[in-house]
C-alpha cells in the first residue's frame, strides 16, 4: 500500500509518496505506518501550476541544496557551488533561483534544466517544510542532514560595528578632556639660558689640595674656566648631515629601479613555494573586513625568503586602496636606509576580493607557455604522452580528495613523458595543489634531470644539454582532478 506524507506551508507544500518495509520493526506507540522507501517527491510552489518532482536522488539533492543555501543566505558567507542535481542561486536579495537538472537517463528533448524563481517567503516556507520532514520520525528515518562547519578559507574576520565605534568614541572623549585640562595650565615662561659663571671653578681653586699644595695660579684658573666652554665650531658640511630618521625610509624610485633590474625567478617549484609563503603571511594579517567594492589587484615583488620587497597597483586599482590591505605592514624596509640586494625576485599577482577571498599566483604563470614552434603536434606522439601522463599521475594519486570543486591544471610534458612544468587554471587548483601528486612528480623529474646532467664531466657538454632542454618540444595537457576521485587527462587543444 502506498503511503503519502504531506508537509504544508502557505507558500509551499512538500508531498512524499513511498512504501513501508515489511521487514522493519514497528513502533507500537505510533499509529502511522513507517515510510522507509521513497517512490516520488513533489514540491508545489504557490503561483506555479506544474510541481517539481523526482525520485529519491532528487529529494536528497533538494534537501541538501536548500539547507546549504539557507545557511549561506543567513550567514552572508558565500561557499563554492558543488556539482549537484539541484542548485539554488541568488538572483538578488529578494529573488532566489531553484535549478533542477534533468535525470541522466532523460530523453534529449527534455534535457533543459527546470528553473523556478522563489521569493524569500517562498524559500523559507520550503525550509520549514523540510524541517517538518526531518522532525517526522516515521518518514525515511535513514535520511539525515549532514552539516559541516565552514572552512576558514571562506570566512572573513568580522567585527560588530558597535565594537569598532566604541574605542574611537572613547579616544575622542579622552582627547577632549585632556584639551580642557591643559587649557587651565599656565604657559611656562621661557627664559634665555645664562652664560656659565666661574663660581664652580673658583670654589675648586679655593679647595685645599690633598697634598697641601698651594692654589693654582691665575693662569691655571683661567684655563679651568675657559676649558669647559671652548668647543670647535661646527662646519657647514656637518650641519647638513641628514638625521637618522631621514635615512630610515628608502627612496621609492631607487627601490623600483632595483626591483626592475633584479633577475626574475622562473623555477616552477620555487614559485609555488613562494606563492604559499606570500598567501600565508597576507592571509594571517588580513583581519579587517573589506570595505571596498571592486577587486584590488597588485603586482607584488617577493624575495627568495618570502619577504615582500615592493608592490604597485594593476588593472585599474585605485592608488590609495593599499591602506585597506596588509601590504603596507608587510613591506620589507632595509635597515638604516640601505639599498636592496641584487638577488632574484619573484613577481606575483595578489588579488583582494570584496567578499574576503584572497588570491595569490605568479604574475606570468609558473612558466611561459610554449611557442607554436616548440609544441608537439604529432597526433600519435600526443596519444602516447596522454597515456604516460595519466599512468604516472594515477599511480601517485593515493589520497582521498578533500576538495569540493574540480582542480584544473595545464601540464607541459616532455617527449620522454616527464613533467616539465604545470600551472593551475582555476583558484581551487592553486589552493589544493599540495593535495595532488603534481609537485612530487615535478621534483622527481627535475632530480632525474640533474642526476643525468651530473654524470657529464665536461662543462661544455652540460651547457649544450641545458640549451637543448630549454628548446625541447613540449606537449600541453589539461589535467582535471574531480572531487569523486576521477582523473581526466586530455590534450590542451583537444584531439585533432
Amino acid at each position: 500500500m502506498t503511503i503519502q506524507r504531506q508537509y504544508s506551508l502557505p507558500n509551499c507544500t512538500l508531498v512524499l509518496e513511498g512504501l513501508s518495509d515489511p521487514t522493519a520493526s514497528m513502533n507500537p506507540a505510533e499509529m502511522r505506518p513507517l515510510m522507509s522507501i521513497l517512490i516520488n517527491a513533489e514540491c508545489r510552489i504557490s503561483g506555479r501550476e506544474q510541481p517539481i518532482s523526482g525520485g529519491r536522488d532528487f529529494f536528497v539533492a533538494l534537501v541538501a541544496a536548500v539547507s546549504r543555501y539557507a545557511q549561506e543566505f543567513l550567514s552572508g558567507i558565500h561557499l563554492p557551488v558543488s556539482s549537484s542535481a539541484v542548485q539554488i542561486q541568488g538572483v538578488d536579495r529578494k529573488q532566489h533561483r531553484l535549478v533542477v537538472q534533468p535525470p541522466e537517463d532523460a530523453a534529449k528533448e527534455t534535457t533543459r534544466p527546470t528553473q523556478v524563481d522563489l521569493n524569500t517567503v517562498q524559500l523559507f516556507d520550503l525550509v520549514d517544510a523540510i524541517d517538518q520532514f526531518f522532525a517526522d520520525a516515521q518518514t525515511l528515518p535513514d535520511l539525515t542532514l549532514q552539516l559541516a562547519p565552514v572552512s576558514k578559507r571562506y570566512t572573513v574576520a568580522r567585527q560588530i560595528t558597535a565594537e569598532r565605534v566604541v574605542p574611537a568614541a572613547i579616544g575622542v572623549s579622552s582627547l577632549a578632556l585632556t584639551a580642557v585640562a591643559l587649557f587651565f595650565i599656565p604657559i611656562p615662561e621661557v627664559q634665555k639660558p645664562k652664560d656659565p659663571t666661574p663660581q664652580s671653578n673658583t670654589s675648586q681653586s679655593q679647595e685645599p689640595s690633598p697634598t697641601g699644595a698651594a692654589s693654582p695660579s691665575p693662569q691655571t684658573a683661567a684655563a679651568l674656566q675657559t676649558s669647559p666652554t671652548t668647543s670647535p665650531t661646527p662646519s657647514p658640511a656637518a650641519s647638513t648631515t641628514p638625521s637618522p630618521a631621514s635615512t630610515t625610509q628608502p627612496n621609492l624610485e631607487d627601490v623600483q629601479a632595483a626591483l626592475a633590474a633584479a633577475p626574475e625567478i622562473t623555477d616552477p617549484t620555487q614559485l609555488d613555494s613562494l606563492s604559499k609563503k606570500v598567501y600565508d603571511q597576507i592571509d594571517q594579517s588580513w583581519k579587517q573586513e573589506p570595505e571596498f567594492e571592486q577587486e584590488l589587484v597588485y603586482r607584488v615583488s617577493v624575495a627568495q625568503d618570502g619577504a615582500i620587497l615592493g608592490y604597485r597597483e594593476a588593472e585599474n586599482t585605485p592608488t590609495g586602496a593599499a591602506q585597506q590591505t596588509p601590504l603596507l605592514d608587510l613591506l620589507y624596509i632595509p635597515a638604516n636606509g640601505g639599498s636592496l640586494a641584487q638577488e632574484p625576485v619573484g613577481q606575483f599577482r595578489v588579488v583582494f576580493r570584496p567578499n574576503g577571498v584572497l588570491q595569490v599566483s605568479p604574475w606570468g604563470g609558473y612558466s611561459a607557455p610554449p611557442s607554436p614552434n616548440s609544441e608537439i603536434t604529432d597526433s600519435s606522439a600526443i596519444e602516447d604522452l596522454t597515456g604516460k601522463l595519466y599512468d604516472q599521475i594515477d599511480r601517485n594519486w593515493k589520497e582521498k580528495p578533500t576538495f569540493e570543486r574540480e582542480l584544473v591544471y595545464r601540464v607541459n610534458v616532455a617527449p620522454d613523458g616527464s613533467i616539465a612544468n604545470y600551472e593551475p587554471v582555476n583558484q581551487p587548483g592553486s589552493d589544493y595543489v599540495e593535495d595532488t601528486p603534481l609537485p612530487t612528480l615535478l621534483k622527481s623529474d627535475a632530480a632525474s634531470a640533474q642526476n643525468d646532467s651530473a654524470q657529464n664531466n665536461s662543462a661544455q657538454n652540460n651547457s649544450a644539454q641545458n640549451n637543448a632542454a630549454n628548446q625541447a618540444s613540449l606537449a600541453p595537457f589539461k589535467v582535471v582532478f574531480k572531487p569523486n576521485g576521477v582523473l581526466q587527462v586530455s590534450p590542451w587543444r583537444g584531439y585533432q
